[in-house]
């Protein structure tokens, strides 16, 4: 018999028969990355996704194009051949060849070499059955779509988007090169680190350690000299020391790495990751791997680029947050220790320490002292009220530069942090800046952290706005200070301050003890101020306050004097004037601005106010007359106000 010759030509059934699940989910990736850089990419994730979904694709087209090219010589032996009979020969008409659901009946043996070419003969005359057809299955959609989570993870922080996007990077790698391990390491050069950011592997015996010392083991030297590597041949012997990312020896034969590199805004470009893959099978790698890991390496920088940039963004937001809470603290309570510890709080959000120390100028000791310390963990650091020493330490230096100073490893400077007293258990790093305006430095902030180069460049961009924001409110507070000390005037009652008023009454006391002048001084104070409060709100109470501050005014001599003492609290030096007088004179007020009516947030009323009386006695210090006549008002207060006492 003759089979009848192929007709050469390739059917859909063919390269649908050729079609592995390999290949489809390799397809299907290539589509899901091209589709994601087109949506939510940048022109930079744009080129670099089309240049991998290509290399995907390509590689599946060759792929089929050889599978078929070596299936090509068997596709008659796969066909019906067309049988031709001789002369008194045997039939094979009657054979139950097309019957799909046949079982194999004769003794002919049918084999399988290793790529499933089939081999058979024919030599028995008895009939034959062959073996049913296998049937191209139904692929899992699981093969194709994790299910199991989104596109895009659910949160929206960078370095979560990033660890979930590098996940789905190193799973096609890891497909794509029919690997046994493939593992993404950032590089930090300045710990002498390699952080194990990602992995896809079957193997159970990788490190659990993120953070591995960059040493002498192959991705060490990729990430040190910015070159490929790859070793066709891994010897059990040297496995460890080559791999460091396994915790024991796992029979690994080849290996291939490639360093990934970044340009930020304000540096070279420089090595900032190694990507690594490795396989149980020798020389599984070569150059045309290298082409393929160049585009991934393409892909990944555009991720690394675009999480930086996301998460510089996010910083600057929280920069941005942080600050306008500061601004909400201060404009609340407008004191140092409250502005103090503000900057405590966000600098320990936004950048970290393990010891923090403020420095400010005490004006008693006419020295630069610790104010403040805080201590996140347990340990020994400098106490407060200690004095700086500014000649020698790394405070004194920074205070004397005004410029921040950081140093990434204590134990190579030979001078103290703030004095030589000081009692420290760490040396790991400090960074240094000072609090200080255009003008003025007001201190400094003191960062340490127990390992060393424990700050890095954008820590310190961050700690100089938290500082820049902090110095205003220091300046403002010394400005609100220096109207105090020097403004007479209150400016809400037009009456005097409560310092100005203190020292006018100091001098009224040596002039009458001097020329034997009678001196009375009256306390006065709003009654049930919390009352008003609740009834008319803040607005009412500040009007009530104002308007006995003009009654007093025009109840006074031209040469007496009125200052305000407290909120609503006011005093009245009355000057020749004794004491039987004053209780006089403070019984009238009481009375007259009793019977007044007041318009309050549109509401009128009536409001009391109590006075406290005391006469100047002979020898009588300031601080003596001041406690009694505050007794006098006590008195009247606790009498249930509208009244005058005397002392």
């Amino acid at each position: 018999m003759r089979m009848a010759p192929s007709s050469g030509k390739i059917t859909f059934y063919d390269v649908l028969r050729t079609l592995t699940a390999k290949d489809v989910l390799l397809a299907v990736i290539g589509a899901i990355l091209l589709a994601l850089g087109i949506i939510n990419g940048t022109a930079v994730i744009i080129v670099a996704v089309i240049f991998i979904s290509i290399g995907l694709w390509g590689y599946i087209y060759f792929s089929i194009a050889a599978k078929i090219a070596s299936s090509e010589p068997h596709r008659a032996a796969n066909e019906k051949p067309e049988i031709r009979h001789s002369s008194g020969s045997a039939g094979f008409d009657d054979l139950p060849y097309m019957n799909e659901d046949a079982e194999i009946q004769d003794d002919t043996k049918e084999m399988y070499d290793a790529v499933g070419e089939r081999k058979f003969s024919m030599q028995n005359t008895g009939p034959v059955k062959y073996k049913k057809k296998e049937q191209l299955t139904t692929a899992d959609l699981t093969e194709f779509f994790d299910l199991e989570s989104e596109i895009f993870p659910s949160s929206s922080e960078p370095r979560s988007e990033f660890e979930f996007l590098l996940g789905k990077v190193l799973a096609a790698i890891k497909e794509s090169l029919i690997a046994h391990t493939a593992a993404f390491f950032w590089v930090n050069f300045d710990k002498k680190q390699l952080v194990f950011q990602g992995r896809a592997s079957d193997s159970q015996n990788l490190v659990a350690e993120r953070k591995l010392p960059l040493g002498n083991d192959i991705v060490s030297q990729i990430a040190r000299n910015g070159k490929p590597e790859f070793i066709s041949h891994i010897n059990p012997s040297s496995e460890r020391d080559i791999l460091h990312y396994y915790r024991d020896i796992d029979f690994v034969k080849s290996f291939i790495g490639v360093p990934v590199h970044y340009q930020g805004r304000e540096s070279e470009k420089t090595v900032v990751g190694v990507l690594a893959i490795d396989s149980k099978a020798e020389d599984a790698f070569g150059s045309e791997t290298l082409t393929l890991l160049g585009q991934f390496t393409k892909l990944l920088t555009a991720l690394i680029k675009s999480h930086t940039e996301k998460y510089d963004l996010l910083l600057d937001s929280e920069l941005v947050l942080a600050i306008r809470k500061m601004h909400e603290s201060m404009r609340e309570n407008l004191e140092l220790r409250t502005i103090v510890q503000t900057l405590i709080d966000h600098t320990k959000r936004l950048i970290g320490y393990d010891y923090i120390a403020i420095t400010m100028f005490n004006d008693d000791k006419r020295s630069w002292v610790i104010y403040q310390v805080d201590i996140s963990e347990g340990g020994t650091y400098i106490s407060p009220h200690q004095i700086i020493n500014t000649e020698k330490s790394l405070v004194g230096a920074v205070l004397e530069n005004n410029k921040h100073l950081l140093v990434d490893d204590l134990s190579t400077v030979d001078i103290p942090r703030f004095n030589d007293e000081e009692k420290i258990d760490s040396n790991g790093s400090i960074l240094i800046a000072p609090i200080s305006s255009f003008k003025k430095c007001y201190g400094t902030i003191s960062l340490e952290r127990r390992d060393r180069s424990g700050y890095s460049a954008r820590d310190i961009e961050v700690l100089y706005r938290l500082v820049e924001n902090t110095a205003s409110a220091l300046e403002i507070l010394y400005m609100a200070d220096l109207v105090d000390k020097y403004v007479i005037v209150d400016e809400e009652t037009n009456v005097l301050k409560k310092n100005f008023f203190e020292q006018r009454l100091k001098d009224e006391i040596r002039r009458a003890d001097d020329f034997g002048h009678d001196l009375t001084y009256v306390m006065l104070s709003i009654d049930s101020m919390q009352q008003i409060l609740d009834r008319f709100g803040k607005d009412g109470l500040d009007s009530a306050i104002y308007s006995f501050s003009k009654f007093l005014q025009s109840a006074v001599r031209q040469y007496d004097l009125i200052g305000r003492l407290d909120y609503n609290k006011f005093g009245v030096i009355l000057l020749n004037t004794a004491a039987s007088d004053g209780y006089l004179w403070a019984e009238k007020v009481r009375k007259n601005f009793a019977s007044q009516v007041l318009k309050l947030n549109n509401k009128t009323t009536s409001i009391t106010i109590s006075s406290g009386v005391c006469g100047l006695t002979e020898s009588m210090q300031y601080s003596m007359f001041t406690k009694q006549v505050t007794a006098a008002l006590q008195k009247a207060i606790q009498s249930g106000g509208n009244t005058v006492k005397v002392y």
